[in-house]
């Protein structure tokens, strides 16, 4: 009889702890549910989860958009392999494109003479190639414009003028075949020494060579020309002739450039050193 008092005390001193764990357990449970009701999107989107965003989106500064919306334009080389030139993306409504017709590309013109009517391209020198439609070419302007149906591609904007002399600027393209690469540089000027229309843009020594042709030459955020080649300087196409040849206007009187491919000829610089890019590069959806 002991034995068995003992026995069922035991069971209820098991049981009245059970239950108290039990409501403890409701009682936190139903604050857990309380506290992470669904909330408002104004309360979701707080400015951590903003920034959380932004950094998953890896969203561009200013003066990485024309860096971002730099491709490479397939080209010849010297023995007549192919080699990565260069070329911008730019607003298809700038030549009364509607965007969701396709991207479109500004480069040299030299840089596309010798690859047919559909020149093969990749953004950043990556992923995909396409095979675009020169639809506009000037020899005398030394620009060529093309399209890429059906794809969006990051935009580089264009600056109205040019800038003013000692400007900082940046020439972004393909130098020798390498990676995407930014080179850092200085603007001396206007020059009438040019291989096509002048005046053209005069550079510092040692920004551009082979693979830089049709790349963008970036100041501030936007584009003030495109890299061409090398007569006394290395010289720029600027900004003002650029946009003369994207509203369809005829270039002025000048010299009539004889291009061959791959010019210019490549030649050693100082090093340059590709731009650092993540391996998920582009950030943007392609379409």
């Amino acid at each position: 009889m002991w034995r068995f008092n003992r026995f069922g005390f035991k069971n209820l001193a098991i049981l009245l702890v059970g239950i108290g764990l039990g409501v403890i357990g409701t009682n936190w449970l139903g604050s857990r549910s309380y506290s992470s009701a669904p909330r408002s999107a104004d309360e979701r989107l707080t400015a951590p989860r903003l920034v959380q965003n932004r950094n998953v989106l890896n969203l561009p500064s200013n003066r990485d958009a024309v860096v971002l919306a730099t491709v490479c334009v397939k080209t010849r080389m010297g023995q007549g392999e192919e080699a990565c030139a260069s070329g911008v993306s730019i607003d298809p409504q700038l030549v009364g494109i509607d965007p969701t017709k396709g991207a479109v590309v500004l480069t040299n013109y030299h840089v596309i003479i010798d690859m047919g009517n559909r020149p093969p391209l990749q953004l950043a020198g990556k992923g995909e190639v396409y095979n675009a439609e020169i639809i506009r070419q000037s020899p005398e302007f030394d620009l060529a414009l093309l399209l890429i149906p059906n794809v969006k591609f990051p935009i580089a904007a264009l600056a109205e003028t040019s800038p003013e002399q000692g400007t900082a600027v940046r020439a972004i393209g393909f130098p020798n075949n390498q990676p995407l690469t930014v080179k850092d540089s200085s603007l001396l000027g206007k020059t009438q020494e040019c291989l096509a229309v002048s005046p053209c843009l005069a550079l510092q020594q040692g920004t551009i060579t082979f693979g830089n042709s049709g790349g963008p030459l970036e100041a501030n955020g936007k584009v003030i020309g495109i890299t061409q080649g090398e007569i006394v300087d290395e010289i720029a196409i600027p900004v003002e002739q650029i946009r003369q040849f994207l509203s369809g206007e005829a270039p002025p009187a000048s010299r009539s450039p004889q291009f061959e491919p791959s010019f210019p000829p490549m030649r050693e610089l100082p090093p340059y050193y590709p731009y650092p890019m993540d391996e998920n590069y582009p950030p943007y959806p392609v379409w």
